[in-house]
């Protein structure tokens, strides 16, 4: 497991485990994200940008660092 801010432009993923920080937790769940969704990241450049779904989301790299994932091949 890595975290979301360790991953590269190109790569597919899962949601494995977000920070027990509430205030987090809550924030990306009310916007649909949650563990065990597939993500794609598009960009890591100031914020982190990835793809669930069809949907486009950017979150601080801070938030980032706090999201656990499986980087898939």
């Amino acid at each position: 497991m890595v975290m979301l801010s360790q991953l590269k432009p190109g790569s597919f993923a899962r949601i494995v485990k977000i920070d027990n920080s509430l205030f987090i937790r809550d924030k990306l769940n009310s916007k649909g994200i949650f563990e065990g969704c597939f993500i794609m990241v598009i960009s890591c450049f100031g914020l982190i940008v990835f793809k669930l779904d069809k949907r486009i989301f950017s979150i601080d790299y801070k938030i980032a660092g706090k999201i656990r994932v499986i980087e898939l091949i």
